[in-house]
């Protein structure tokens, strides 16, 4: 049984798994912010990855997660 290597799914799920990591990493950053910052008025978050150019079409759902992660956090009444 010979193995086909299929470039494209491999560099699909390549992707995927980068943009899971970040995710991730967002809500841990979130989280570790929630636990420190009980005083700030407002707490910044950044989002680290291409947002223009060629790879912006991976950076840029990243940012719309963290976006609806922290609108969600402030509907339901902020970091208390």
């Amino acid at each position: 049984m010979e193995t086909v290597f299929n470039q494209e799914k491999y560099y699909c799920m390549k992707i995927a798994a980068r943009i899971m990591a970040r995710a991730c990493c967002t809500v841990a950053l979130i989280l570790a912010i929630s636990t420190t910052a009980m005083a700030a008025d407002t707490i910044k978050i950044g989002v680290a990855g291409a947002q223009s150019g060629d790879l912006a079409s991976y950076g840029l759902p990243t940012v719309k997660a963290a976006e609806l992660v922290a609108t969600d956090i402030n509907n339901r009444g902020g970091i208390n």
